[in-house]
């Protein structure tokens, strides 16, 4: 894993890459753009790490002392973009009342980041093109070339030839642009990164103390996971279980599913579901099913209670034992009401926030009866 910290008009953080092979190829070649002047574009999806990469490739540059520059192209209105890089002069337009240098200025002698460059409206496309061959501008509501000396680096999500073939990216701007290419693997392509990633995110949030880790059955859940929001949803996911249990071994199936993405919450269900099937197999033998058992035991409870019924010579689980005979009078409450809660709790002499209480820890599921209050 590669850990910086930014020199000059950066955020002073640790930026992270990760460790697994196609991280590191990665990381290679952003060695290698780094050593030039060239113009980098950087593809991959949406919370993907691409402006990470780009902060990288300025900390290795010689550039690294100037300024670091970004811009989200697809963030700020079209009629505004064009004032926001090039600068304008005072009266160019209403609302103008001073001169402003612009962010290509503004990024002299370092570099600029333009994210999303595939929203850039195709007017403005041109005067990017111009720059990037004559290497001056020419603010808003003014004739004077100012000369600069900018290294641009952009990013998209989007397939730019596409674009070009729909006549909505310039081609001539778009080879400027990719003179050389990086590549952000999606979080699902590298997912060995996952426990680095975790770490990195947990340090994040954790002031003082042992960074807090995921259970294995956790991880488990994580890797099988498609992330498509990438990074960001990672990042996001961590704060979320910090916030909600702040321990030194965090169980994700603890989490509430409103603060949980659905094919996760599938996951965890899934996995529950294969652990009471296990379980009931191994009470139960292939020939008996659950509510077999449960009667069985309730059965052999019931004549522990007589004085001529020895209790087994080996023991066995008084906890588990009641609990299944819970479990079984409580489902048979809740069937002989069809499922209405506030019957079932009438026949069994307790609150019904109490009953919806016990139904919820001991996992009672209902068969096809639709359950009622």
């Amino acid at each position: 894993m590669l850990h910086h910290r930014n020199s000059h008009n950066l955020d002073s953080e640790e930026v992270v890459l990760g460790s697994s092979d196609v991280m590191q190829e990665l990381w290679q070649l952003v060695g290698a753009a780094a050593r030039g002047n060239t113009s980098v574009l950087i593809r991959g999806e949406t919370g993907a790490g691409k402006e990470i990469v780009a902060r990288q490739l300025h900390l290795l540059s010689a550039r690294r002392k100037g300024p670091f520059i970004a811009i989200n192209c697809g963030a700020i209105p079209a009629d505004l973009l064009e004032s926001e890089l090039f600068g304008h002069r005072k009266g160019a337009f209403t609302g103008a009342i001073s001169d402003y240098a612009g962010q290509l200025l503004s990024a002299n002698g370092g570099t600029l980041f333009l994210d999303e460059i595939g929203d850039m409206p195709r007017a403005l496309q041109v005067k990017l093109l111009r720059v990037l061959e004559e290497r001056v501008i020419v603010p808003v509501g003014s004739t004077e070339r100012i000369p600069i000396d900018v290294r641009v680096v952009s990013a998209t999500h989007q397939d730019l030839e596409v674009l070009t073939e729909q006549k909505l990216f310039r081609e001539d701007l778009f080879y400027r642009l990719n003179v050389f290419p990086l590549l952000v693997p999606a979080l699902r392509d590298r997912l060995l990164d996952l426990p680095e990633l975790i770490s990195f995110f947990s340090r994040k949030l954790v002031t003082e103390g042992e960074v807090p880790t995921f259970t294995d059955e956790s991880m488990k859940i994580l890797r099988g996971y498609h992330w498509p929001g990438n990074l960001r949803e990672l990042s996001n996911l961590v704060a979320r279980m910090h916030a909600i249990s702040p321990t030194a071994v965090m169980d994700i199936t603890t989490v509430p599913k409103s603060l949980l993405p659905a094919r996760i919450c599938e996951a965890i269900q899934s996995i529950a579901s294969r652990g009471r099937s296990v379980a009931a197999e191994a009470h139960t033998g292939p020939m008996m099913d659950a509510q077999g058992l449960m009667d069985d035991r309730l059965e052999q409870a019931l004549g522990f209670t007589q004085s001529d019924v020895p209790l087994p010579k080996d023991g066995f689980a008084l906890k588990d034992l009641l609990q299944d005979i819970e479990v079984n009078v409580i489902r048979k409450a809740l069937d002989s009401t069809q499922w209405n809660v506030s019957s079932a709790a009438k026949l069994l002499d307790m609150h019904r926030t109490t009953l919806i209480q016990k139904i919820s820890k001991l996992d009672i599921a209902q068969d096809n009866s639709p359950v009622t209050n």
